[in-house]
């Protein structure tokens, strides 16, 4: 199997140098090899997670015919599980593909939906699977993939309305029909905007009945099984395994049968001994116990203090002195009870254990809150303005945990630090450069063959894309400020990084993200504090602030779609902002977010005049 998967990379290698070159009938001849036998390996022993990977990644690559496609696609059997990469592979080159591959990933992906991990990576391509319905072939596979990924955050009316239009145009299609009573079963409520008496009356009480729900959406069994992947002796292999679960219990109860017939004669003799026994045990459990308690409360008061111990003596270099009574300080320090940590402890301790941040956030002083926010400003200057953190090792290292400690305290305390805000700006005017760096490291979609050839150390790019995510996760809880501002500090260094970057790359895509979670952000946190406060203290409107980046990230993706040919993760995306909008009034109960076109021109329904003006 490793053999075949070598031939095949080395051909997808060679492809892709000279996609013009003709190719020798040996190599044909060992690609076709290679094929037939990791198909065979597939259908009769199955592949793992990581090899199901490489064979998605070929599959996406284009190279071989669409016969072959089908055949590596009917091999996929998973052993274990499946990846959240290897949907993301065959999902990225779907619209390449024709339409019965199409319909076999559809497929494929409908069997294996249960071995996906990690749980719950489906719903991010939720609108995905949801527009392959427009296409009639596609429409039983992706309806029945979406009941399984439905949750009720993804059940709206749009999506109802939607579903409702496409069955006037196919009447007697079950799937749509029982597609739609499983997401009204999610949000009942919805049930009554119209949807349900537009069916017919017949077909609504065929619904009703469990049995075709059952026949619409079945469950995976092994004759599914069996006919997707073509496997022959599937059958005999459930029998031989029934025969041994079989011939198992036979000798299990016989054993059961020999085993009580012995204990009924070892429990009378026992009985006898054990009256003897327990008056002397008696008399040494009551010496033992004793000792136990004091051993155990010996060892914990040692351990409590060793790790007290531990944590003051990195911390000592606050308070050493040039003279030479550096050793009576440590031991004056450690033993007077009331000196208390230093609250820079939060980011020297582990992110998984937030014993420190509770006791922070229960007694927040001003000399905490100061030396916490020196903290963090000296450090990420150091780590990020300072120096760069990709010429070394060590440098990305200290650079990327120092990130993540304080992304966990922005996400325990649903805010960054104010420090945080600071350098957010500061960084954003130094992104360009650093976009290069990483399209120079394969990261981009497009600029894979673009290689970097002056970097000292070479570094793997899962460990690359960790400060990048890291940093827009904390660019997605930036507070809410005045317009001017945020257009001076956040969103013009994005689109100078944008423009920069490749039209259909990762790069873009990351950044429409990020500013889907920054307004989720502020409509779930932000004005409930600002509806908290009197009107003395506002001195902006934050409505009108939302209402002005809106217009700004609308004309954003305008000219994302106008520049280039767009791919499907990033039309996607932003159907998926969209979406956001207009249903903010049915969420967030906020009523002036109602998008309409009016002649290539938004425009915003509002119901509270007073909000915005």
């Amino acid at each position: 199997m490793e053999s075949s998967l070598l031939i095949l990379l080395d051909y997808l290698k060679e492809k892709k140098k000279d996609p013009n070159t003709r190719i020798s009938k040996e190599t044909k001849k060992e690609t076709k090899n290679a094929i037939e036998e990791l198909c065979k390996f597939g259908k009769e022993n199955g592949f793992d997670c990581e090899t199901l990977e490489v064979i998605s990644k070929i599959i996406n690559s284009k190279c071989l015919k669409a016969m072959e496609n089908r055949n590596m696609i009917r091999s996929m059997m998973p052993q274990t599980t499946v990846s959240e990469q290897t949907i993301r592979n065959l999902v990225s080159g779907f619209r390449s593909f024709s339409f019965a591959t199409q319909k076999l990933i559809l497929e494929w992906i409908s069997l294996v939906s249960s071995f996906v991990k990690p749980i719950g990576c489906l719903c991010n391509y939720f609108s995905f699977f949801f527009h392959q319905l427009s296409i009639d072939s596609l429409v039983p596979q992706s309806c029945s993939i979406l009941s399984k990924i439905a949750r009720s955050k993804n059940v709206t009316s749009f999506l109802l309305n939607r579903l409702q239009a496409l069955l006037q145009l196919k009447p007697k299609c079950l799937p749509l029909m029982a597609l739609i009573q499983v997401f009204i079963s999610l949000q009942p409520h919805l049930s009554s905007s119209g949807i349900m008496p537009n069916i017919n009356t017949t077909l609504q009480s065929t619904l009703r009945k469990k049995s075709s729900l059952s026949s619409c959406f079945p469950s995976p069994n092994p004759e599914m099984v069996k006919n997707f992947f073509k496997i022959k002796n599937l059958n005999s292999k459930f029998e031989k395994n029934k025969k041994k679960r079989e011939k198992e219990t036979e000798e299990e109860t016989e054993m059961e049968i020999e085993e009580k017939e012995t204990e009924t004669e070892t429990e009378t003799e026992t009985e006898t001994k054990k009256e003897t026994e327990t008056e002397i045990e008696t008399e040494k459990e009551t010496e033992t116990e004793i000792e136990t308690e004091t051993e155990t409360e010996t060892e914990k008061e040692t351990e409590i203090e060793i790790s007290l111990q531990k944590k003051i003596l990195e911390l000592l270099f606050h308070f050493q002195q040039k003279d030479g009574r550096n050793n009576k300080n440590k031991k004056e320090i450690i033993l007077n009870p009331k000196i208390k940590f230093s609250s820079h402890s939060i980011l020297n301790l582990e992110f998984s254990k937030d014993l420190s941040k509770h006791l922070f956030s229960l007694d927040p002083q001003i000399t905490d809150q100061l030396r916490i926010g020196n903290y963090v400003s000296h450090m990420l200057e150091e780590n990020f303005l300072w120096t760069n953190p990709w010429r070394n090792a060590q440098n990305y290292q200290n650079a990327s945990l120092l990130l993540r400690k304080i992304n966990s305290i922005s996400e325990f305390f649903n805010e960054n630090l104010a420090e945080v805000n600071v350098f957010l700006p500061k960084f954003l005017r130094r992104l360009s450069p650093i976009n290069k760096h990483f399209q120079s490291n394969n990261i981009d979609q497009n600029t894979n063959k673009n290689k970097n050839k002056n970097t000292n150390e070479n570094m793997n790019q899962n460990e690359m894309v960790s400060i990048e995510t890291t940093l827009f996760n904390l660019l997605s809880k930036y507070k809410l400020i005045p317009y001017e501002q945020i257009y001076y500090q956040l969103l013009l260094p994005l689109v100078n990084s944008c423009n920069q970057s490749s039209p259909n790359g990762l790069f873009r895509l990351k950044i429409i993200r990020v500013l889907l979670d920054l307004i989720e952000y502020w409509c779930e946190f932000d004005l409930i504090s600002f509806k908290n406060l009197n009107q003395s203290q506002i001195h902006f409107n934050p409505y009108k602030v939302i209402y002005e980046v809106l217009k700004f990230i609308n004309l954003l993706f305008s000219i994302f779609l106008i520049d280039a040919t767009p791919g499907g993760l990033i039309q996607n995306t932003i159907l998926a902002f969209y979406e956001f909008t207009s249903t903010c009034l049915q969420r967030k109960k906020l009523s002036f977010f109602c998008y309409t076109y009016n002649r290539y021109r938004l425009e915003i329904f509002n119901f509270n005049t007073k909000l915005l003006f």
